[in-house]
């Protein structure tokens, strides 16, 4: 993308609830800053009670929140409160977006992307969906639907999104993390570590995250006097 084009578009981004979804965003925004995008053409859409507010408030991004409602695929009583807060998102995405008038709109997931990206669709609005982990979230399994094109994270995502144009791009790395990389020594150091043991980093997100974490508090006894451990 050129500077000049970078500078003329107006974004509108979505996605938050969890923090793979709101770095996502903000690797995403910071790559466009980057390329010479307006910090203050780019508007994030989000939910008041989401990380996504206060990390858009950090990063000087525009922010403008709408109401959220959990999607499910089982039966449950709160369908009756959440079905109504979706439809009322979907009608104030489409208000924000009707007035802000973005070249495209960006869904890294979660359940407030989907009443924007909805909203996105009935104006014509180019939508573009990021999905950052193997097996897609119901959310963004609503949202391909809708999308020009699915930017992909790994390639085994693809057996998802059959019927959708896909892209394999990876996942977008904070400014921070791509611009500030310590060596190992400085961050062994930094850590406290000892440069003579092996480290062993265990993280885990999203669906995989408890089996992880199980499997680590499992296996201390056996690793803790031959690795240190970072979980």
């Amino acid at each position: 993308m050129s500077h000049s084009t970078a500078r003329s578009l107006r974004i509108a981004i979505t996605g938050g609830g969890s923090g793979g979804h709101t770095s996502a965003a903000v690797g995403i925004v910071q790559a466009l800053v980057e390329a010479g995008a307006d910090r203050q053409q780019i508007l994030w859409i989000g939910s008041s009670k989401g990380i996504e507010s206060k990390v858009a408030e950090r990063e000087s991004i525009p922010f403008r929140t709408i109401s959220v409602g959990k999607l499910r695929r089982y039966w449950s009583a709160e369908n009756f409160v959440d079905v109504p807060r979706i439809i009322k998102g979907v009608l104030q995405s489409w208000g924000i977006l009707r007035r802000y008038r973005p070249s495209i709109v960006v869904g890294t997931g979660g359940f407030v992307s989907v009443p924007v990206v909805a909203a996105a669709r009935v104006l014509r609005i180019p939508i573009v969906v990021h999905e950052q982990t193997i097996i897609p979230g119901l959310a963004n399994r609503i949202a391909s639907r809708f999308a020009s094109v699915v930017l992909l994270a790994f390639q085994e995502s693809a057996t998802y999104f059959r019927d959708r144009k896909v892209n394999v791009v990876g996942n977008p790395l904070r400014s921070e993390l791509r611009k500030n990389l310590p060596n190992r020594a400085d961050a062994l150091q930094r850590l406290g570590l000892d440069q003579t043991l092996p480290v062993l980093y265990v993280t885990g997100g999203a669906q995989g995250a408890n089996g992880i974490n199980k499997a680590i508090a499992d296996a201390l006894p056996d690793l803790r006097d031959k690795w240190q451990i970072i979980h």
